[in-house]
């Protein structure tokens, strides 16, 4: 806004009143703030992506675990009469809700172990996630 005032030698003078803002500082303003705010969207959304990512790869982690642990228990008690007489692999498979697992027993005769792998599988989007985990036992022979 132009206001008029009066010189001392009798002209006048434009003066500009700076108490408000104009239209290009508003904007600008604006623009950073959305560049902001956009940023910190992006950063929770990937924080939740990711979130729902490790609580998948926790409960493939529990899965995996308990499969193991109880296999491993069901092949330290094996009966002598069940045990195999040669080397071989027992594969068995299932699904747990969004999980799909998969565990191989492999039996050594002569130092008589039992290897144990369990596989588990989950669809994440449009990417197949794994998760393995494995071990071994003597067998007690029952």
């Amino acid at each position: 806004m132009l206001t008029f005032g009066l010189r001392a030698g009798g002209g006048q003078t434009e003066k500009r009143d700076a108490a408000g803002f104009i239209l290009l500082d508003v904007l600008m303003a604006l623009f950073v703030f959305g560049i902001g705010f956009a940023a910190f969207w992006g950063l929770g959304v990937t924080a939740a992506k990711k979130a729902v990512q490790t609580e998948h790869y926790h409960e493939a982690i529990r899965l995996a675990g308990n499969l193991l642990e109880s296999q491993l228990a069901r092949s330290r008690n094996i009966p002598q009469a069940e045990w195999p007489e040669t080397d071989e692999s027992l594969v068995s498979d299932g699904t747990e809700e969004r999980y799909r697992w998969q565990l191989t027993a492999s039996f050594d005769v002569n130092f008589r172990l039992v290897y144990v792998r369990v596989e588990v599988f989950w669809q994440d989007g449009n990417r197949e996630r794994k998760y393995h985990v494995e071990s071994c036992c003597r067998w007690n022979g029952n």
